[in-house]
């Protein structure tokens, strides 16, 4: 009977030892085949994030053309409106120059008309044309001319 006992206990063991074997074989097995899936889900993920990334991405492109165009067009009317001052600006620069000269000019036709009046007033007195001339440091014709113009008026 010890030997039937014995070689029971040897196949038990074996069958112990083969079962053992067994089963971290297929923890192995399982756990290669579980990092698999894992690995697939891992990528199906990502690639899901990468299509929600390039969607999302398309969105704000679009978004930032749009933006582009209204600055351009914002760029396009200051540029309109810019143009539009400088001519006002310059119209405004020639009315003011054009009023300058005519405030330089008044003196100078006052200062005509006194130094009309003052050849009069020499020529009445009794002086000749050539020291009417001479004293107010004029040409003789334009002292001629300025009292034959006031003789035809008066």
């Amino acid at each position: 009977m010890s030997s039937i006992y014995g070689f029971f206990l040897i196949i038990s063991l074996n069958l112990v030892i083969v079962l053992s074997i067994f089963l971290v074989l297929k923890k192995r097995i399982d756990s290669i085949s579980d990092s698999r899936l894992v690995l697939k889900d891992i990528r199906d993920e990502v690639d899901r994030m990468l299509v929600e990334l390039n969607q999302t991405t398309e969105r704000n492109i679009a978004l930032l053309e749009d933006k582009l165009v209204e600055v351009h067009n914002t760029l396009d009317r200051v540029d309109n409106k810019l143009k539009l001052l400088d001519r006002g600006r310059d119209k405004q620069d020639l009315t003011k120059r054009v009023y300058t000269d005519i405030e330089k000019s008044k003196p100078a036709v006052t200062q005509k008309r006194d130094l009309q009046q003052e050849v009069l007033n020499l020529y009445h007195s009794g002086l000749t044309e050539s020291i009417i001339a001479k004293r107010l440091n004029l040409p003789i014709g334009e002292v001629q001319l300025i009292i034959s113009l006031s003789a035809t008026r008066g």
